[in-house]
């Protein structure tokens, strides 16, 4: 993927007019916009997906790509590359190894604040069964206590305890949110530290997961993808949770085990998920795609939603106010703002 960097290089355009090439379906929405904020003194164009005719001759000449992945067959053709600009969080599909040596990957975040709303409306969601009640009330059924002696009562979030696996910025968010309404937060991260802003209730090292997970009313799984998370969430650790405690996936789908999720939650050993990512994904706009080899879609105590947690305006109206920041600091030869990797191929 690249290097990871220190210091922040600095690329000073002199070219008065500079190609910015727009990878990915959800930049459509702010064409305008951006046209408007950098149209007057920059060539620029959009594409849907990196398959497109005329992305690998836009990738030649662009000196700005924006993208949520760049393939090491277009980083090696793209020779006059000044930044690398990274349409949200994820960093894990740029092949940061095949770009010119010295080109800088910048990213973007403020996914926080509308993935933590995600969480606590499927938590609330989850914990009173409200897709059951409606699915049975359509059906004429009223499973409520006060027409149905067999019902019972209906359990609250108040007093649950809540367990962060990662407590970057989406954790902080689902915190900072949790906490209100009368929620025990537990952060669990690599070095065991309260990261900086931090609103949790404890922090756990994650050599001490194993022994966090039955404390969980909720598993909110947070953390990048990466070779030490992949595969991270197994079966023996689904098998410490209570059978009565939700998960929550919000990262990256392989962290969760697919098997072991889909398991877990057909045999009720633990009560239900809300996942938001997968492990298949379309290849194509509109193409109808199961997200997974597993039947998820057949359980009635899943939420499945298409990896939308993060998909507001309010995160891509302050990412679009990120991505026009770095290109102008790189037009005035400032240092650039978030870069997390630099190319490393060399001219041969």
């Amino acid at each position: 993927m690249g290097t990871r960097t220190g210091c922040q290089p600095q690329w000073n355009i002199i070219a008065p007019t500079v190609e910015l090439l727009f990878i990915g379906h959800v930049w459509s929405h702010y064409r305008a916009a951006l046209r408007q904020r950098l149209g007057d003194r920059h060539r620029l164009a959009f594409f849907g997906t990196v398959s497109e005719p005329g992305v690998a001759e836009g990738v030649k000449t662009a000196q700005v790509i924006v993208a949520n992945g760049l393939p090491a067959d277009l980083g090696r053709t793209a020779d006059d590359l000044r930044l690398v600009q990274g349409g949200g969080s994820g960093v894990n599909q740029f092949h940061m190894d095949s770009v010119r040596e010295g080109v800088p990957l910048s990213r973007t975040l403020h996914h926080g604040p509308s993935m933590a709303e995600h969480v606590l409306m499927v938590m609330l969601a989850l914990q009173r069964d409200l897709l059951g009640l409606d699915r049975d009330l359509r059906e004429g059924r009223w499973r409520n206590a006060a027409h149905n002696p067999d019902a019972g009562l209906q359990s609250s979030l108040e007093g649950s305890t809540v367990v962060v696996l990662g407590t970057g910025e989406i954790g902080l968010h689902v915190a900072a949110r949790c906490r209100p309404l009368g929620l025990r937060v537990i952060g669990v991260n690599r070095r065991g530290l309260e990261p900086e802003g931090g609103r949790f209730d404890e922090i756990r090292v994650w050599t001490r997961l194993d022994e966090t997970l039955p404390d969980a009313d909720f598993l909110v799984v947070a953390v990048p993808l990466n070779e030490e998370t992949r595969g991270m969430v197994n079966g023996p650790r689904l098998e410490r949770m209570k059978e009565q405690a939700f998960l929550v996936a919000i990262s990256r789908g392989p962290v969760v085990d697919e098997e072991a999720l889909y398991t877990a939650l057909e045999q009720r050993r633990i009560a239900g998920a809300a996942i938001d990512v997968w492990y298949e994904y379309p290849r194509s706009p509109g193409q109808a795609t199961r997200p997974s080899a597993f039947p998820f879609e057949g359980l009635d105590n899943v939420i499945m939603t298409p990896h939308s947690s993060g998909m507001t305006e309010a995160t891509f109206d302050r990412r679009i106010d990120d991505i026009v920041d770095n290109i102008e600091r790189l037009e005035r030869g400032e240092p650039l703002r978030h870069v997390v990797a630099v190319g490393e191929r060399r001219h041969l």
